[in-house]
């Protein structure tokens, strides 16, 4: 009963918060976002096309291709601009909920081409909005807005980069603080792979990497804490966040990856029976707070508004779930992963990804078959299965999203970098070097991760998150 509290406190505070912080940026004046709005305008202006990709310059969206991991995408970006400058100070409460923006290509008088024109025409002041975004809470408007009062997008853009850089500095400087060197280095695997460091090219993709890395820092140290019962209510947190500021790009990340970095740390104590606990009620608590704040945003906007919601939202969410498709849902949903895939290291690195995965191949081979690395006596079938189902997670999202991540797959691939975690997790567990013994308490190594055997694992006592 207790927990239950905890959480229903936690979300109350929290929706007064988001509610709160959308009302305090709709009061800033436009005068003082105009001067920074119209550079934004004219940087989005430098370009004739919504996506590119920045590694080579090519252009398009639909088509994957070499390069794809770099793709900006300044459409998703100009609509955030220009739901940012459109918030009416004069209605602030009914302005942040419909997150009406101004679109060219809705126009049937004077028709643009691409949201850069329409954001641009917007700042001019020649423009009213003609498109709602009720859907979403877009809370990153607060960001957006607020910063704007001094810096234009592209400023905010490589603020918001310096701050995801160090907030996963942070985080695997504190892993490696404590031991957890393997994890760290798991870690930058899984990031390395989805091409992290072009993540802050385009607003769109960096709000729930900023969010993972933040709910990751704070897993890490709960855990190393001796505090677990505290996850529960912190991954409740988490997906009411995720569904605040996220539309649908790779929210999974914000508990999964937390959640895989807590597992390690816990395995250490933690019996199987524990973490296959802990695990679940993670989950169901993420995902709690994760409907319950959209249900939230639907259900006050209906009540404030006064209009029947679901209509407006209805056809998108068919859309996205492919019940509108035109291909069969077997088809899309092969072709929606198999595009997923294509911008992972090495795939969508061309010559130079298939020529660095085969070094890292044969040495891998090397390792084996100089003796350096063997298979473990003592493998936790059980944790395998956890980590292996966790990765799966990611692909399941798919599935039930095929259309959205079919077209959307240039920043939907980054959510795999959970899966990738979690796969080398599985391998620390199968895997270690040779002439090693069975790990100390304590002991971490980069390819051994038993810091006790797997029977004192299975046998002692740690305390699982309240739910």
């Amino acid at each position: 009963m207790k927990s239950v509290l905890n959480c229903l406190l936690c979300f109350l505070i929290t929706f007064v918060f988001m509610i709160a912080s959308l009302l305090v940026t709709a009061v800033i004046p436009k005068d003082l976002i105009q001067k920074k709005s119209e550079e934004s305008a004219q940087q989005l202006m430098r370009m004739d096309t919504h996506f590119y990709n920045v590694i080579d310059g090519s252009p398009g969206r639909d088509t994957p291709r070499v390069g794809d991991f770099s793709k900006m995408d300044q459409y998703a970006d100009a609509v955030s601009l220009s739901m940012a400058y459109y918030i009416d100070p004069a209605h602030p409460l009914k302005s942040i909920l419909w997150a009406n923006y101004y679109n060219g290509r809705e126009d049937t008088e004077h028709r643009l081409d691409t949201m850069n024109e329409s954001y641009a025409l917007s700042v001019k002041g020649n423009t009213e909005p003609n498109t709602e975004y009720l859907r979403y809470w877009h809370g990153s408007l607060i960001l957006i807005r607020t910063m704007h009062v001094l810096w234009n997008y592209t400023e905010i853009k490589t603020i918001l980069g310096i701050t995801l850089a160090v907030l996963l500095a942070i985080l695997l400087f504190l892993l490696l603080h404590h031991g957890y060197r393997a994890e760290a280095i798991c870690l930058g695997v899984s990031l390395f792979a989805v091409s992290v460091w072009f993540v802050p090219i385009s607003l769109e993709y960096v709000w729930m990497f900023l969010l993972m890395a933040v709910i990751s820092i704070f897993a890490v140290r709960t855990c190393i804490s001796g505090k677990s019962e505290r996850l529960g209510l912190l991954m409740f947190l988490s997906g009411m966040l995720a569904a605040y500021f996220d539309f649908f790009t790779t929210e999974t990340i914000t508990l999964l990856i937390p959640l895989l970095l807590s597992i390690r740390i816990l395995g250490r104590k933690s019996s199987e029976k524990k973490l296959w606990i802990l695990s679940l009620n993670c989950g169901l608590l993420w995902g709690i707070g994760y409907i319950a704040c959209w249900a939230m945003k639907w259900i006050f906007s209906a009540v404030v508004l006064h209009e029947t919601v679901i209509p407006l939202i209805q056809h998108y969410f068919l859309y996205h779930l492919g019940a509108l498709d035109e291909m069969t849902a077997l088809q899309r949903i092969q072709y929606s992963i198999l595009r997923n895939l294509w911008p992972l290291f090495p795939f969508g690195y061309g010559t130079i990804g298939a020529v660095l995965f085969a070094l890292c191949a044969l040495a891998f081979i090397y390792l084996v078959l100089q003796g350096k690395l063997r298979l473990k006596q003592s493998i936790r079938k059980s944790r395998i299965l956890l980590y292996a189902l966790l990765g799966v997670v990611v692909y399941l999202r798919y599935i039930v999203l095929r259309h959205h991540v079919y077209y959307h797959y240039f920043f939907t691939y980054r959510a795999q970098s959970a899966s990738i975690l979690a796969l080398c997790f599985i391998l620390l567990e199968v895997m270690e070097l040779a002439g090693r013994g069975k790990s100390e308490p304590g002991e971490n190594t980069p390819l051994s991760l038993d810091r006790q055997s797997a029977n004192e694992s299975s046998t002692d006592e740690s305390s699982g998150p309240s739910t």
